[in-house]
């Protein structure tokens, strides 16, 4: 049996805070002593001393039973102490309990693999549709050698993909002597833009069989050259494989109910390494998943009893919009009926709200009362996703008596969504200095560190908020939160490349997490190549904008597979993630990916989320979600096959996508998609975003002067959509909008010739 080197490890030690001091008593006062306990715990952690672990995290919280300054940390015990006893007793399986094929022969380090399959044990294909599709991607030279009764093999083709565009099908014929029909021998390809069409590359009469029982033997070798097919011993056809990929392989099986292969057949080659190290992770996944739903919490714990919560100030800015009253003052009805026609017409779209704007700011006195026009400028400005004009407003306006914390609350709001995060951490600060209850001051205090890069202050206010209200529910998701991406993932190995703009930390082999570290380093530099034109000549500094005085700062985790990824995520991302291959979170300023069976969609994904980040450091996170998905799919489309960088790479895929899909938003009303609309449609808006931005920026000479000034707009503190507006208004929209329909139909068209 051959044993899979396991590669799921513990902690980061960045995260550890880890000293060396001894475990004995301590003359410290209770929290100082609470504190090295906390520090010893992170050191056994780090050191994967499990029961070490374990029975510190006891003693901590028998001598502290009880103790308030404890409570704020109870989540983050409570995760080190499921670590410590899960990894005591994880069972990580053998390479040969992972897969259904007999494994001959795999090295975990060079993803060499040799599987013998039979009609018994091929439950590693995955059936997509009529095919049943084997996970691994190949990286190198491979040959899949099969063996079975001529009536078999012809029931069956061997399907050789190549990029997901370009399809390989060998049939295997059959010529049985004293029979009038026979089968030849057939070598297609079939590209799957140009629907379906089959060209046939060689074809072959069968050498006569004298009978139908007879076993026959075939052998297909691919390399990035040629693929070349033996039948009985002697090679029969030879075609050059110009894509220069090695791809993946699958059959089509006339079968209906399952897929019964012919008597056996052995594939034998080197795999990207992501299709084993993710069936161990899900296989780790799923032992985590049945630990923690048996897991029961000690009874130590219980020193700190469940809390009830009245839910008073589990607040959003939606409610506090509701409550707030206003003084209107209205001089006359006609001023009231003046304003109630306007709300009216304000939901007719926001061409209709720009022009009501417009209207206010030249003649608002002759129609409202000014109390009532600074109401109306905060209302529209808010529909128009203009927080700065809706702040400016708020100097206008009178509150009625009563509503202090109201007006409090939507000041420190509006300024965080106007992009002004330092100051309104410390509106959010003062608010929850005064009214200690009111948990979404404390809330949105600790996202506002949070986005500022500033994790240790969002810990502080959080802790602060939970000591006046043990059981926000919302201070609790927050906490969750920063607790997981403090400590990292759960791994019990873990790989650590130090870069020169990342740190990057994988529980995959060695060899991988040194190559996506490269990936991670390279982007970074072409990032400042491809956003030069958009950004401007001075690109962000990571160490200046985040406060780190040297050495690299942008953290990545690499997972070995899906499943460790997905639960990891599900606990630190915003949205659902649930069919992404990369998130990068500006939240929690982190870059998370896992290890696909294809190292090209690997590298892809990196490339997309380094976009991410820098974005994220040069505009911070007000950048509309089209705009940021767009440009870091531009950006990860930029190389090409053999690893060069040429931007204007176009992505099938999407221009595919949008073909299928009938509901297509026009262009320019796409520019003002919410991030909410934006994920309703993931897959539509997606391919949407990359056409949008790929036309923009190599397609339309309006377009390249547009995104610079929508962007540099946003980089100057404009509100995001009035930034939009301002670079639209400069423009032709009705010719713009046809030259980009214009555009997308030719790509349309040039796909499928």
């Amino acid at each position: 049996m051959l044993a899979l080197i396991p590669m799921l490890l513990a902690c980061p030690s960045f995260a550890c805070n880890a000293h060396s001091a001894p475990w004995g008593p301590s003359q410290d006062s209770p929290q100082e002593a609470f504190q090295t306990a906390r520090d010893q715990v992170q050191e056994a952690l780090r050191k994967r001393d499990w029961k070490d672990a374990e029975a510190l995290i006891l003693t901590q919280l028998e001598a502290h039973g009880g103790a308030d300054f404890v409570r704020p940390y109870l989540v983050g015990i409570e995760e080190d102490l499921r670590r410590a006893m899960f990894w005591q007793t994880a069972d990580v399986p053998d390479s040969d309990d992972l897969i259904t094929g007999d494994l001959l022969r795999y090295s975990p380090s060079s993803g060499q693999i040799r599987i013998r399959y039979r009609a018994d044990n091929a439950g590693d294909f995955v059936q997509e549709g009529q095919l049943y599709v084997h996970p691994a991607f190949f990286a190198d030279d491979w040959t899949i050698e099969f063996k079975g009764r001529s009536d078999e093999l012809r029931q069956a083709a061997l399907i050789l993909n190549f990029d997901s565009e370009v399809f390989y099908v060998l049939q295997i014929g059959s010529s049985i002597k004293g029979e009038s029909v026979y089968y030849k021998h057939t070598l297609s390809r079939l590209n799957a833009k140009g629907r379906g069409k089959q060209q046939i590359l060689e074809q072959l009469d069968p050498k006569k069989e004298r009978k139908a029982g007879d076993t026959v033997t075939a052998k297909v070798a691919v390399s990035e050259r040629k693929i070349i097919v033996h039948y009985g011993g002697r090679k029969i056809m030879s075609v050059d494989n110009p894509t220069g990929s090695l791809g993946t392989m699958a059959w089509l099986s006339d079968q209906k109910r399952a897929f019964r292969p012919f008597g056996q057949f052995i594939v034998d080659g080197k795999v990207d390494t992501g299709w084993m190290t993710g069936l161990l992770d899900a296989a780790v996944a799923r032992s985590r998943a049945a630990f923690d739903e048996s897991w029961e919490r000690p009874a130590a714990f219980d020193a700190w009893p469940t809390l009830e919560s009245d839910g008073e100030g589990e607040l959003d800015l939606e409610q506090v919009l509701a409550r707030v009253q206003f003084v209107t003052d209205y001089r006359n009805m006609a001023q009231k009926a003046n304003v109630d026609k306007i709300r009216e017409l304000s939901r007719k779209g926001r061409g209709q709200v720009r022009s009501l704007l417009d209207d206010l700011n030249e003649k608002g006195d002759k129609l409202v009362s000014p109390k009532a026009l600074g109401m109306l400028t905060l209302e529209l400005g808010m529909k128009l996703d203009r927080p700065s004009l809706a702040l400016e407003s708020l100097s206008r306006v009178e509150f009625a008596d009563g509503s202090e914390l109201d007006q409090a609350l939507l000041t420190a709001d509006l300024t965080a969504m106007a992009g002004q995060l330092e100051v309104a951490e410390s509106l959010f600060a003062e608010l929850a200095q005064s009214e200690p209850d009111l948990t979404y001051a404390k809330r949105r205090q600790a996202e506002c560190a949070l986005l500022l890069g500033q994790p240790e202050r969002a810990e502080a206010a959080i802790r602060a908020g939970l000591a006046a209200k043990p059981l926000s529910a919302t201070l609790h998701e927050l906490e969750w939160k920063t607790v997981k991406a403090s400590k990292g993932p759960a791994w019990r190995v873990v790989r650590t490349k130090e870069g020169q703009h990342f740190r990057l930390f994988a529980n995959t082999n060695k060899k991988l997490a040194h190559q996506a570290g490269a990936v991670l380093d390279e982007a970074w530099e072409r990032c400042a190549e491809f956003f030069e034109p958009l950004l401007g000549d001075q690109p962000p500094s990571p160490a200046v904008l985040d406060g780190a005085d040297e050495g690299p700062h942008s953290i990545a985790y690499l997972f070995a597979g899906e499943a460790g990824y997905l639960d990891y995520v599900r606990d630190i991302a915003e949205d659902d993630h649930e069919a992404t291959l990369g998130i990068y979170t500006p939240l929690l300023k982190q870059i998370v990916a896992w290890n696909q069976p294809s190292y090209s969609a690997l590298k892809r994904t990196l490339r997309h989320e380094v976009a991410h980040r820098y974005l994220d450091l040069a505009l911070g996170e007000r950048i509309p979600r089209w705009l940021n998905e767009g440009l870091a799919e531009a950006f990860a489309a930029s190389w090409t096959k053999d690893g060069g960088f040429e931007p204007g790479g176009k992505i099938d895929h999407w221009l595919m996508s949008i073909q299928a899909n009938p509901r297509i938003p026009a262009p320019l009303q796409f520019f003002y998609m919410r991030g909410d609309e934006f994920s309703a449609n993931s897959e539509a808006n997606y391919a949407m975003a990359w056409a949008n931005v790929h036309f923009l920026l190599f397609h339309s000479k309006v377009g390249k002067k547009l995104l610079p000034r929508i962007l540099e707009g946003i980089a100057a503190g404009e509100d995001p959509a009035y930034a939009i507006d301002l670079g639209l208004d400069e423009v032709e929209q009705p010719a713009l909008q046809a030259e980009l329909l214009a555009w997308l139909k030719s790509e349309l068209r040039e796909l499928h010739r």
